[in-house]
């Protein structure tokens, strides 16, 4: 029975250090992840870190966005920055040079200090609907360089993020209109466009035979009668 009970312990113990170890992720989190617009609206995506428990102490966003359909127009630090609020405050540094279709950043804390968990926005982009079809954004993450996304200790120096929990993004960009696809946008021809040019049928086929003998039979009957 104590033997039972152990090795009931035992995979408790294991499932709750199973647990804790795919709680403790660090990724970058894009918030909405997914939307409905229209062409010349405009709307915010707010990206920002889950550190997954561990102290840290800054984060590099590298990212790409669909620059065909998505204008982007402006990128700055979310009012509730995460690392506003550590030991020390904290500030973000914004690529304002970035290529059309990518954008980079790094917030951090502004001393070693200043390192803790952290789960919360960084910076906010405002994007501009361009065009009709569906928008995709993405971090660029490699999990090994450091010129692309990271999460790091600051006192170990330790990059700690987890690439392929990093969340991305998918907006639907629809016209004036209401419509969400680029097929809706460019309308084909249907049987009614491609019909018009038949003449409309006033009759039925039987009146009209009974009409055209009718006619014979009178052009007979007054022959007949011009010769009596």
């Amino acid at each position: 029975m104590k033997k039972a009970v152990l090795i009931l312990i035992l995979s408790f113990s294991f499932l709750a250090v199973g647990a804790r170890a795919t709680e403790a992720v660090a990724y970058l989190t894009v918030s909405p992840t997914s939307g409905n617009y229209n062409v010349n609206g405009t709307f915010t995506v707010t990206l920002g870190v889950n550190s997954g428990g561990e102290a840290i102490g800054g984060v590099d966003g590298w990212g790409t966005y669909d620059s065909s359909k998505l204008e982007l127009t402006s990128i700055v630090k979310s009012s509730s920055m995460v690392f506003s609020s550590v030991d020390g405050g904290g500030d973000c540094s914004i690529d304002e040079d970035a290529a059309a279709g990518k954008f980079k950043f790094s917030c951090y804390a502004n001393s070693a200090v200043g390192e803790e968990a952290v789960n919360g926005a960084l910076v906010v982009l405002t994007f501009k609907a361009t065009s009709v079809g569906t928008a995709a954004l993405n971090y660029i993450c490699s999990g090994t360089s450091t010129t692309d996304s990271n999460i790091s200790k600051i006192s170990t120096v330790a990059d700690i993020i987890t690439c392929s929990s990093n969340q991305s993004g998918s907006y639907v960009i629809s016209a004036a209109d209401g419509s969400s696809s680029e097929e809706e946008a460019t309308p084909t021809p249907t049987e009614a466009t491609t019909t018009t040019s038949e003449l409309p049928q006033t009759g039925s086929t039987g009146v009209t035979v009974g009409l055209i003998v009718f006619g014979l039979v009178s052009l007979v009957s007054a022959a007949f009668l011009k010769f009596l």
